[in-house]
């Protein structure tokens, strides 16, 4: 986002007031003499600051509130203007939800019909000097969506809402993990922007590198729009653009830079008449900036600079009046800055130099989508990520910081930001580009069919050339899509035969977004859907082809079909748990407590979910005997299944070259497929997942003899005949060492070991068939193959296959030795040996203390085995009440909780 130091916020003097719309009579009145309202914020935050409703999030709160989004809202803003004598005084509104009216001192300014768009309008004549009146009157978002609906016709979606009538973030009228809090509110920052002479209106720093026999350089594009305050200005505009190369510390890992530190500059004039223009500028020695994982993350200071000059005249004379004019200090969440002067504006950000493309070329297995970062296959571990809240102005730079961590700490290097979300803020973008996160924008266009006409045409226009702009100067974003699952609803949920007759939204994935990519920011690819198998005849969720999301498992399938697909790239695919115990319990409080309860299902919006997590431990796990055996159950479920196909498509690798789970985070407290809840604990989930993303992976895998398995990227069906230690070796560095694999018994009697030696190149992979009597089982039921490095700190973490299920093995239901002491920095120390094969041990620390959080979990030990689990926490409870609470899979033989 950029904010000028030019512009004045309006936070201060806000009051909300309800216009029409079923407003409980007890709160009628209230609302009608109007209450204090905070700005940005929302319609529900601001009622329930004041004392007028509960908390949204809290039992069945959200049925109760639905007038909320039934009802017209009018913000009032009495504020004080004293003319500084600017040429110009703008208001700007950056974020307006959704169908807003603005009027300044009983005038009409404009309109709004786009929350994804900032909105700017000239108000010179409607301000007067000391007080003025600010109102903005939202329509009742869900009675418009009903009306446009039956004034331009109704079509497809997967919701209770005709959320797909506005611009308007899709998942706040509810999605099958998400609250229907459809409202409204100022969610971004409004004020007064006075300016003279010129202002920088939009920058696009686009970047390229070259390679010569003198070393690499980089290549900045600058793309700068300008206004002028008089329409009919004669005048020019100097542009100047000064790049400012990172330190040697801050820059590589690779060594020195010779332009480490230094400044380069270069100018281009903005002709009268003309707002747009361009700046080349060349770094000699380029520093690349590279993913998390695969090098250093190098950010240069880009400070771009405007000045109004007299038409014709001789740029050299004002060369020196730029670099000497007055600057802001002002730092947006996006880290820009904006200065003016007299006749000077400017703007400051970050770019990284690299360079990215999206090979989907047509192989013998079908096609690819394999991403290259500075021609360097990036194999994609990562995370489908939406609105870390319902609520979009409680999403905080710490939440963000939160988020990114938990990705990072999860071994993951991709977030996907849904489509039926937001363009995400600069704030979460920022933290991807220091941090190597690759970021994957969908515009949000999610799960719908949306109309074609002209209106609707150039609001998505106006939105896209605004977030593409925005968004361009994020080494960190290496992928555009165009919407989730539209083309794939089109072609496959029966949405053709109702939208026959008019546009279904093909006009914006396939001809509109790609052509406005192209023209703003070409060094980014685009892809017109997810999934997308890159052919318009093509099945666009065809598994040989391009991107899939995989929902069969979940909906329908054991999870141990995942091992039937052989995909290209996985953009979707998960399986529901529970989220932490504290967090299920803060907001559901049935009399008992029970998965069937009524308001536990009120925090399921899964169609059936509570049966389907039934279903799919069924055949894994015994069924629980209590409350809390379900919460474990559940989650541990949740954990084994995703690990399960996280294994086994990496196992792939690189003809399967990267999965997204669904999905990193919660938007409220609710029983989801997120990794994270929505109060920030890891699940199950979280720790199953890092394990299967670790860098370098052993797992073993059913294969057919000899090549043959390669035959299933073609369509066939491998005959898994034998077992296979895959091992993938995602670092920089070739692995040369030792494996050692053995059968043993739960106890630790071993019944067979075979050692051998393993070469694996850097970014590649090996396959070593286990020998017949390493994994023949004399008792599946009571034995175990145990396959791990034969010296630690290679990274690989040990590999299990187990010959039966937890429901059908012979596991001690009480195979730990716990000791529990207090930590040096105030935490709890869990030391735990195994006496017998033991799965998955967990630790629900926030049972004890909501703030606890654990090192470690979802890990197996065999016999023998020893490991320390240490929980973060300010609790000042016995550390033996955390070792009580210590989980496992086989204490659900016995006699559970």
């Amino acid at each position: 986002m950029y904010l000028p130091t030019t512009f004045h916020p309006l936070t201060k003097g806000w009051h909300l007031t309800a216009v029409t719309g079923p407003v409980p009579g007890e709160i009628a009145a209230q609302l009608h003499d109007g209450i204090t309202a905070t700005v940005p914020g929302e319609a529900h935050l601001d009622l329930l600051a004041a004392g007028l409703i509960q908390d949204p999030f809290d039992g069945d709160n959200e049925s109760a509130q639905q007038w909320i989004g039934d009802t017209v809202w009018r913000w009032t803003c009495d504020f004080d203007f004293h003319d500084d004598g600017s040429a110009r005084h703008d208001l700007v509104a950056y974020g307006l939800d959704t169908v807003a009216t603005v009027e300044l001192n009983g005038a009409l300014v404009g309109t709004s019909e786009n929350m994804h768009r900032t909105f700017r309008w000239d108000v010179r004549p409607y301000l007067k000097e000391g007080a003025n009146t600010l109102t903005i009157t939202f329509a009742a978002p869900v009675p418009e969506t009903i009306a446009r609906a039956e004034a331009k016709g109704y079509l497809p979606q997967v919701n209770h809402h005709e959320f797909n009538q506005l611009r308007k973030m899709a998942c706040s009228f509810g999605w099958d993990w998400g609250i229907d809090v459809a409202g409204a509110g100022i969610w971004q920052p409004i004020g007064i922007d006075s300016w003279d002479s010129v202002r920088v209106a939009s920058v696009r720093p686009l970047v390229d590198v070259t390679t010569a026999d003198d070393g690499e350089t980089g290549i900045l594009t600058t793309h700068v729009s300008v206004e002028r305050s008089k329409r009919k200005d004669a005048t020019d505009v100097l542009v100047t653009v000064v790049v400012t190369a990172p330190e040697d510390g801050a820059s590589s890992s690779a060594g020195a830079s010779s332009s480490a530190g230094k400044t380069f500059r270069s100018t281009a004039v903005i002709p009268s008449g003309k707002t747009d223009g361009q700046v080349e500028l060349r770094v000699p020695d380029v520093q690349r900036w590279w993913p998390i994982g695969y090098g250093a993350q190098p950010l240069y200071g880009v400070t771009v600079t405007a000045q109004a000059i007299p038409a014709g005249s001789n740029v050299t004379d004002h060369l020196t009046k730029i670099s000497n004019a007055p600057t802001g200090t002002a730092t947006t969440d996006a880290g820009t800055t904006t200065a003016k002067s007299e006749t000077t504006a400017q703007w400051h950000g970050r770019v990284g130099f690299r360079t990215v493309r999206l090979d989907t070329k047509p192989d013998g297995y079908g096609a690819p989508f394999n991403i290259y970062v500075n021609d360097q296959l990036i194999l994609i571990r990562g995370f489908n990520w939406i609105p870390d809240h319902a609520f979009l102005t409680k999403v905080t730079p710490e939440r963000y910081q939160r988020g990114i961590k938990d990705a990072i700490e999860s071994n993951a290097n991709m977030l996907r930001v849904w489509g039926g979300g937001i363009y995400e803020s600069d704030v979460l973008y920022d933290l991807a580009d220091e941090t190597g996160m690759l970021m994957w924008q969908d515009f949000p266009f999610a799960c719908a069919a949306y109309h074609e006409d002209a209106e609707t045409k150039a609001e998505v226009e106006a939105e896209a050339r605004e977030q593409i702009a925005r968004l361009s100067t994020h080494p960190s974003l290496v992928v555009w899509n165009g919407s989730n699952e539209n083309i794939w609803g089109q072609q496959v949920w029966g949405w053709s035969g109702v939208t026959e007759d008019t546009g279904w939204g093909d006009y914006y994935y396939s001809e509109l977004l790609p052509a406005l990519v192209a023209e703003l920011d070409p060094t980014v690819p685009y892809c017109p859907s997810s999934p997308f198998s890159f052919g318009k005849y093509r099945f666009p969720n065809d598994q040989s082809f391009g991107t899939i999301h995989e929902w069969e498992v979940w909906n329908r399938l054991d999870y141990t079909k995942y091992r039937d697909r052989t995909p290209r790239f996985v953009s979707e695919f998960g399986f529901q748990g529970p989220p932490a115990w504290s967090t299920l319990t803060s907001v559901v409080h049935d009399e008992p407590m029970d998965p069937f309860g009524h308001q536990m299902l009120v925090h399921q919006k899964a169609n059936l979910g509570n049966k389907k997590l039934e279903r799919g431990w069924q055949g894994h796990l015994p069924d629980p005997k209590s409350i809390e055996d379900w919460h474990w159950t559940a989650g541990l479920n949740q954990g084994a299944a995703i690990r399960f196909g996280i294994e086994h498509f990496r196992s792939l690798t690189p003809g399967c070259s990267g999965t997204l789970l669904w999905q990193l985070n919660d938007n409220w407290p609710v029983v989801s497929w997120a990794a994270v809840d929505h109060n920030g604990h890891r699940k199950p989930l979280w720790y199953a997942v890092r394990a299967a993303h670790a860098p370098r992976l052993a797992t073993i895998q059913p294969r057919s003899s000899g090549e043959a398995y390669a035959a299933a990227f073609e369509g066939l069906p491998p005959e898994k005949d034998q077992l296979v230690l895959v091992l993938v070796n995602d670092t920089a560095d070739a692995f040369e060492g030792t494996f050692v694999a053995s059968r043993e018994s739960f106890a630790g009697e071993v019944f067979a070991t075979e050692s051998f030696p393993v070469s694996i190149p850097a970014r590649g992979t090996a396959d070593v068939v286990l020998p017949a009597n390493i994994v023949t089982f004399d008792d599946p039921a009571a034995q175990v193959v145990v396959v791990k490095p034969d010296v630690p700190g290679t990274g690989f973490a040990t590999a299990f296959w187990n010959g039966a299920e937890v429901l059908d093995q012979q596991l001690d239901p009480q195979p730990l030795e716990i000791t529990a002491t207090r930590a040096a920095d105030g935490g709890v120390n869990l030391d735990i040996t195994a006496k017998s094969y033991t799965r998955d041990i967990f630790v629900p620390a926030d049972v004890v203390a909501a703030d606890a959080q654990v090192d470690n979990g979802m890990v197996s030990l065999a016999a023998g085995d020893h490991l320390t689990f240490h929980i973060a926490t300010n609790s000042e409870a016995d550390p033996e009440q955390f070792a009580a609470q210590v989980r496992s899979a086989n204490d659900l033989l016995g006699a559970g909780r």
